[in-house]
């Protein structure tokens, strides 16, 4: 990994997962958020977002 910077930029971006739905169950598709260290070409952290439809 790089070493850490001052002031380093973290993108943040949203996905739909594709076939993630179950109509028969009524689920909606699951949604995600991805925090990406662009220097470091690596995720920080992913988790479900909530409260989305």
């Amino acid at each position: 990994m790089e070493k850490r910077t001052e002031g380093e930029l973290i993108a943040m971006d949203g996905k739909t997962l594709c076939g993630s739905f179950d109509s028969l169950l009524g689920r909606s598709a699951l949604k995600l958020v991805s925090a990406w260290s662009a220097k470091n070409r690596m995720v920080l952290g992913q988790n479900e977002a909530c409260g989305l439809e």
